[in-house]
């Protein structure tokens, strides 16, 4: 099944009232301030593109970003958890502490790039309702 495919039944899940909620947690950014609120403002920028590739691609997705300090809490709320590639080698204590939840790192290339085509390639290749 191609991409746009992938795309399509992810659209169509939509109608299903099925919501997915994608976080991305970053490593925590040296100044907190009111506008940043602790998250690397490159990372928030990312979301941002992907709210909109998902707006323009009607998707029922919404990407969210948060520290990594944060994790153990918002982490719940997530259905896919997303790491930038700096805390690639936490992954495996991430899915320790959410074993129902899916984990997956960004590429370097793609996080740096802001490739957001990638990034949902990646969502759209996972296991969970709307993805076959």
């Amino acid at each position: 099944m191609n991409f746009k495919t992938k795309l399509n039944l992810m659209s169509d899940a939509k109608n299903e009232g099925s919501n997915r909620k994608v976080i991305i947690f970053s490593m925590d950014s040296i100044t907190l301030t009111p506008i940043n609120n602790g998250v690397n403002p490159y990372t928030t920028t990312l979301a941002t593109k992907m709210n909109m590739f998902a707006k323009k691609n009607k998707l029922n997705i919404f990407t969210d970003v948060s520290r990594f300090s944060k994790i153990d809490s918002i982490g719940l709320d997530a259905d896919i958890i997303l790491l930038t590639p700096e805390l690639s080698e936490l992954k495996n204590e991430v899915k320790d502490k959410f074993p129902d939840k899916i984990i997956e790192v960004i590429e370097k290339a793609d996080y740096g790039l802001l490739n957001v085509n990638n990034i949902f390639k990646i969502i759209t290749n996972l296991n969970y309702p709307g993805s076959k």
